[in-house]
């Protein structure tokens, strides 16, 4: 007798549980739906199209002016001269250039 009622003991809690789990689905999937519906009620205005590749790209580049690094209040920006820089470059270049020692060979 006992063995009979465990199992319908275990039967009435697997269907109360898939039937909790159903439901709540439903409810979730209600309210989805219900929420959806109010959207489509108001009127937005269409959103913006996505910006293109290429004007992310240009978005991205600095636009001339480098604000200066140092801690001051005043944040002075100075424009970058492209000249500088490959000068300064070619001089790491030499620097940096393999030489060998000059105690090598004696």
């Amino acid at each position: 007798m006992s063995s009979s009622s465990l199992v319908f003991l275990l039967y009435g809690l697997t269907l109360a549980s898939i039937v909790a789990t159903i439901h709540g689905r439903n409810l979730k999937q209600s309210m989805h739906e219900r929420k959806k519906q109010q959207l489509e009620q108001q009127s937005y205005p269409p959103p913006p199209p996505p910006p293109s590749r290429e004007s992310l790209y240009l978005a991205s580049l600095s636009k001339g002016t480098v604000p200066n690094s140092s801690p001051t209040k005043h944040h002075h920006s100075f424009v970058v001269n492209e000249e500088l820089i490959v000068r300064h470059l070619a001089a790491l270049d030499r620097i940096l250039r393999s030489v060998p020692s000059p105690g090598v060979g004696h």
